[in-house]
């Protein structure tokens, strides 16, 4: 007898903590008190809090999850962006002003019957565009390294959070695949737009003013195909990535839906007489357990999402306004002032499609382990 309460003493204490953790969750979610979260809190960026908080997030709390609606995040990205315009369209009513002045000196030319200096003025005229971009562009390439490096700073310091919370809820295989694959992915992503995409950007802007001043469209070509290459490349490691994260993702989440399903049988049928209360209790506390991890996970994706966002819309923009400015130059027959606006699209392109890669990498994993993790 004094062997059957010793073993089911230790059920019993898990059950109390069960009931203690339920109690907390069911009447004031915080995730401040299971877990430390100032240096997680820390690492997101002003201008991430700043969209958090447009958004209704004020804290790591389910009511913050509650107050974010279609509404609020479609203002915030519209708002974001008509703001990251100013610049971009001072820019574009100066290329236009500079295309205008070039059409105008051909006809003047073109009356007079005399030798055309267009082609100087249009070579002047590049580099005095080149100049004018050579400071916003720039700092968008700095921007691009900055937000590379906060995003991996806030994915090192969230994953481990993450993978912490799999593991208490008892989804070890989960938070093992999780854990090893986000960290490869995210690294390697952050290694390669550093290594790869920021030099081969520079070099495209570098070819455009090459080959605008003179006048030389196989430069814009060369140009365009390392932009489709880049672009195919990471839409393929993409693919391969998230396809690899799909599958494990399912294999351990049916890993852990069989081990707990095992540790509740044996739970009711180990333990005597308690023993179908005891796993019914376990049950209800990994059940709190997963409200944690959805919140938990949830929150993450909308921090990534708010991080990204600003920067993210600031290469939007330049990328939107050289593309109208090809098409503009196009329209006023400047074939330099189209070049170089060609080539800074296809620029700002990579920078933008490698961005968008980062981001579904670091949030699409976590969105697929919510997905496939609420088995029991």
């Amino acid at each position: 007898m004094k062997r059957r309460i010793l073993r089911i003493l230790p059920w019993l204490a898990a059950l109390a903590l069960s009931l203690q953790v339920a109690w907390a969750s069911a009447e004031d979610f915080r995730l401040t008190e299971f877990w430390e979260l100032d240096e997680l809190t820390d690492t997101i960026t002003p201008e991430g809090w700043e969209v958090l908080h447009d958004w209704g997030i004020s804290g790591w709390t389910d009511e913050s999850l509650i107050a974010v609606t279609p509404e609020r995040f479609l203002k915030t990205v519209g708002q974001a962006f008509l703001r990251s315009l100013r610049q971009p369209m001072r820019m574009l009513a100066a290329l236009i002003g500079m295309a205008l002045l070039s059409l105008l000196l051909s006809g003047i030319q073109d009356i007079q019957n005399s030798p055309s200096v267009q082609p100087l003025f249009g070579a002047v005229s590049v580099l005095c565009i080149a100049a004018v971009l050579s400071s916003p562009v720039l700092g968008c390439l700095h921007t691009v390294s900055d937000l590379v490096g906060d995003v991996s700073v806030f994915l090192a310091a969230y994953i481990p959070i993450m993978a912490g919370v799999l593991l208490a809820a008892g989804r070890t295989a989960s938070a093992t695949a999780y854990n090893t694959l986000m960290f490869l992915g995210c690294e390697g992503a952050a290694l390669i737009i550093r290594s790869a995409v920021i030099p081969a950007a520079g070099i495209l802007l570098a070819l455009g003013v090459t080959g605008a001043v003179a006048g030389n469209e196989h430069l814009l070509r060369l140009g365009k195909t390392m932009r489709r290459t880049a672009s195919w490349t990471l839409g393929l490691v993409l693919i391969l990535f998230i396809g690899l994260m799909t599958l494990q993702t399912s294999v351990a989440a049916a890993s852990d839906t069989v081990a707990s399903k095992s540790a509740k049988y044996l739970l009711g049928s180990l333990i005597p007489v308690v023993g179908s209360s005891v796993s019914e209790a376990v049950m209800a506390a990994r059940g709190c357990l997963d409200l944690i991890r959805a919140s938990v996970g949830a929150l993450g994706i909308l921090a990534v999402a708010a991080i990204f966002l600003l920067p993210l819309l600031r290469i939007l923009a330049w990328y939107c306004v050289f593309c109208a400015g090809s098409f503009l130059c196009e329209l006023l027959d400047d074939r330099a002032l189209r070049i170089l606006m060609d080539s800074f699209a296809s620029g700002f392109g990579l920078l933008l499609s490698a961005l968008t890669a980062f981001a579904a990498v670091s949030a699409a994993c976590t969105g697929l382990l919510l997905a496939t993790g609420g088995g029991a």
